[in-house]
């Protein structure tokens, strides 16, 4: 499984988290309607925004494109939010948008947690 590639932090910031709905409501025939679990593992929207050298750019467009063969295969990962060893999959190809003139780049990364 491929990993994470040593990259810089995400900006200050830029993080942002949101868990996918869970929950399944339905109503029989009779009685009053009933809810359970969707997914027996938990799913967490992940984005976040990344300052990047052109090397590093280079090496998370060859990590999704390659590694994790644009974003069909899950990836482990260090959470940025409490630094324990997480799966992942890609949600949306990594966005880059040069930063100036100084060959920096940003890039907005957005994949799922799979707990």
């Amino acid at each position: 499984m491929p990993t994470w590639p040593s990259l810089p932090e995400p900006v200050r910031g830029s993080i942002s988290t949101a868990p996918r709905e869970n929950i399944l409501s339905y109503s029989g025939d009779v009685g009053a309607p009933t809810t359970r679990r969707r997914f027996t593992s938990r799913l967490v929207d992940y984005s976040a925004q990344l300052f990047l050298t052109e090397a590093h750019r280079l090496a998370l467009d060859t990590f999704h494109h390659t590694d994790c063969q644009d974003g069909s295969l899950t990836f482990d990962m260090t959470d940025w939010i409490g630094g324990a060893s997480i799966n992942c999959k890609w949600t949306a190809p990594p966005q880059f948008s040069q930063a100036g003139p100084s060959g920096y780049w940003f890039a907005n990364v957005s994949f799922v947690k799979i707990e």
